[in-house]
């Protein structure tokens, strides 16, 4: 199977979202997220799958040199966040699979007991969100983290892995 991975940046009381807006802006931070969605060897992408909330907040465009996936029930889209792992396993193509929000596709995702990594970065401050990222399952190890800082915002990136054998 392709590794599944999760990326988000929250807040410290786990927010990343507020009125369906990311409450900062962070340019590093989205270098960090675009190179890490983007990353695949030559003749092959990643894929992004994300709830349709989500792609709206993003102004309804793709993310390019990526694969896009965009969970919805309404007619044009991805009906479940299986039926769009299902069609990753079977793409070619596919080198990786990130889910990139929203909190209910967070929560299912974890819940498939599929994903291997999640890249968190946490933003110093809570910020009055009212979307959340779930709590990190206990079979997951921080494996590396480091910190940053921007325009007055000071954040971590970090790297949870799920353990082995788990």
């Amino acid at each position: 199977m392709k590794p599944v991975h999760l990326i988000v940046a929250v807040d410290e009381a786990n927010g990343f979202a507020k009125d369906n807006a990311i409450p900062w802006t962070l340019r590093k931070d989205l270098r960090h997220f675009k190179k890490i969605t983007s990353d695949a060897p030559a003749g092959k992408q990643n894929a992004v799958i994300m709830g349709r909330i989500t792609f709206e907040q993003m102004g309804m465009r793709l993310l390019p040199n990526r694969i896009n996936y965009i969970l919805s029930a309404l007619p044009g889209y991805t009906s479940s966040l299986e039926k769009a792992l299902l069609e990753c396993e079977n793409d070619a193509i596919i080198h990786e699979i990130y889910i990139i929000g929203g909190e209910k596709v967070y929560q299912e995702a974890l819940a498939l007991d599929r994903v291997v990594n999640i890249y968190k970065t946490v933003v110093q401050g809570v910020y009055a969100c009212d979307r959340f990222f779930p709590s990190i399952p206990s079979d997951y190890m921080l494996h590396e983290e480091r910190q940053d800082s921007e325009g007055g915002y000071s954040f971590n990136y970090q790297l949870w892995r799920k353990s082995v054998g788990t």
